[in-house]
């Protein structure tokens, strides 16, 4: 009984995407777009229930930029280089949902 939406979002920037405009020499929306075009495709071909929203990433820079200062201020993720990443240690419910410790996931 449950209302469900469901999302599947595009991630239509990062390093890969933009080395291979850089190698093709096209922008890195047109990268985005053609993958994202051959992914529909694909699902469309596999007979998949339609998604009701389908974010792209690049839509959404500066509320993802928010979010990661406030999780800075607030201690649970720091910066190594010129990266930023979460520090799983700092929150306790880390793995509830996978029902697994920290020490378990430790490669």
């Amino acid at each position: 009984g449950y209302r469900v939406t469901c999302v599947s979002n595009f991630t239509d920037i990062d390093d890969k995407i933009i080395n291979r405009a850089r190698e093709e020499g096209i922008s890195f929306e047109d990268v985005a777009r053609k993958y994202e075009a051959a992914f529909l495709e694909d699902v469309s071909e596999l007979g998949l229930l339609p998604v009701e929203v389908r974010p792209r990433a690049t839509e959404h820079i500066e509320g993802m930029i928010d979010m990661i200062k406030k999780l800075m201020e607030k201690g649970y993720a720091y910066k190594a280089g010129n990266d930023v990443f979460f520090s799983v240690e700092k929150f306790k419910s880390y793995g509830k949902l996978s029902g697994r410790t920290l020490e378990e996931m430790r490669a």
